[in-house]
């Protein structure tokens, strides 16, 4: 495990193999996956190779970066997670939070570190966020982050892009 960043209150890590109950616990939530282009896990052994394939191996060990676990600071409770990962050539912000934790500011909070990450650390010049139109809760961050919505059509399940540019967040 590795702590990537932290924020007043959150403490971003990689996930590791011994994260796997937790990250079963929040990818089998249906209210959570009814706003992504997923499948609910059925197991934990299910949870076990989505986590090693796609994250540890597909993100962690391709790029060097990916969906980072979020703890609170104080009291070490997993929340969620959120990060960056390669989609289709470019930074995908992606988070999820578990239910108790929304609305209490910290998908916004992670988000906004995870961005300054990808421009400071990454050398980005863009990073966006695929969103279904429905999911205020979703664009309400993302625009508290500072991103703003593109013309883009990003795929058949998404229906919105959001962006910020280099420019703009070292601007503001």
């Amino acid at each position: 495990m590795k702590i990537i960043l932290e924020t007043e209150r959150l403490v971003l890590r990689t996930f590791t193999p011994d994260d796997a109950q937790m990250f079963f616990d929040l990818n089998k939530d249906l209210e959570i996956l009814e706003w992504i282009d997923e499948k609910p896990l059925k197991t934990l052994e299910e949870a076990e190779t989505v986590l090693s394939e796609k994250i540890l191996k597909g993100q962690y060990d391709v790029t060097g970066y990916g969906r980072w676990a979020i703890h609170i600071k104080k009291n070490g409770l997993f929340i969620g997670y959120c990060g960056l990962k390669n989609v289709e050539g470019e930074l995908d912000l992606g988070f999820r939070l578990k239910k108790k934790f929304r609305g209490k500011g910290f998908a916004t909070e992670a988000a906004l570190a995870v961005i300054d990450y990808g421009f400071q650390q990454l050398d980005a010049n863009r990073i966006v966020a695929r969103v279904k139109a429905q999911n205020k809760a979703c664009i309400a961050v993302l625009e508290k982050a500072g991103m703003q919505s593109t013309e883009e059509k990003p795929s058949v399940f998404y229906d919105l892009i959001f962006e910020i540019k280099r420019q703009d967040w070292l601007q503001r």
